[in-house]
């Protein structure tokens, strides 16, 4: 069952990320543009966000 909660929040999450697709695609761009394709600040960038955070949270507390 706690397998079925995280495919129930992936989906969450994705449709939640394409619904803001164009925004975020571009915010991405940029940031990539302007560090350098820096991965750990994406990663910092995500998990700043508090959605992101408490998706990480959860997959990393299962």
């Amino acid at each position: 069952m706690s397998l079925l909660c995280n495919f129930g929040y992936l989906f969450l999450y994705l449709c939640i990320l394409f619904g803001m697709s164009f925004s975020l695609f571009t915010l991405i761009e940029h940031t990539f543009a302007a560090q350098t394709g820096s991965f750990e600040y994406f990663v910092c960038l995500l998990t700043s966000h508090t959605v992101c955070k408490d998706f990480f949270t959860m997959l990393l507390s299962e």
